[in-house]
């Protein structure tokens, strides 16, 4: 699978205060190659969402969960942001089977602290930039538990149609891909069924 490993767009809500909140993982999905805007390369990059629950806004007359994410590389190197925000995640470094193939879908529904930055973009508008991801501090009795349903696509094994429940800013991210046209152009264009339920684990971290 794309999401075994061997942000952006300001929106017209206020920015959430500069600070570290409890979060959970909520969403993952596969942007297959991206231009990086550090290097200036063609890479294959991933998306990643945390909802802080403590920090709403009333959209429709109805209280909902913020949400923060962030735009990696697709890569556990060790000088990967990835890595180094997974690693601080999990309070401890990946083994050499880890490694070699780990699954981001086991990140889904898992808490953690997320520390968040306000930024202003080239036309002047404000938005949270996630600046750090930690373990949520030992003893830590209330936990953040996921009250909205997990996003995940994968460019490999995910229905196309998948792509129709993401944002539609994301969704534009991946059909601007190489790898989602080569999707499109396969000889054999029966798309793979997902049919895995998420389930959601009891395990503590890490992952």
């Amino acid at each position: 699978m794309s999401l075994t490993v061997s942000q952006k767009g300001g929106s017209n809500f206020p920015p959430i205060p500069d600070g570290t909140y409890p979060a959970v993982c909520y969403m993952v999905v596969d942007l297959g190659e991206q231009i990086s805007e550090q290097f200036g390369n063609m890479g294959k990059q991933v998306l990643i969402g945390w909802v802080i629950p403590s920090e709403t806004l009333l959209i429709d007359g109805e209280e909902k969960p913020r949400a923060v994410n962030a735009q990696y590389r697709l890569s556990l190197n060790p000088k990967a942001n990835l890595y180094n925000d997974l690693v601080s995640w999990r309070g401890k470094e990946f083994t050499k089977e880890e490694l070699e193939a780990f699954d981001l879908k086991n990140i889904l529904g898992k808490p953690c602290m997320v520390s968040v930055t306000t930024k202003e973009s080239g036309g002047g508008k404000k938005f949270t930039k996630v600046k750090a991801v930690i373990a949520m501090p030992k003893g830590m009795k209330e936990k953040p538990e996921l009250t909205i349903p997990k996003v995940t696509f994968d460019m490999t094994d995910s229905p196309l149609s998948d792509i129709n429940n993401l944002p539609e800013w994301v969704q534009k991210k991946i059909i601007g891909s190489p790898d989602y046209e080569a999707r499109l152009n396969a000889v054999n264009t029966d798309p793979v069924e997902f049919t895995e339920e998420l389930a959601d684990s009891e395990d503590d971290l890490p992952f």
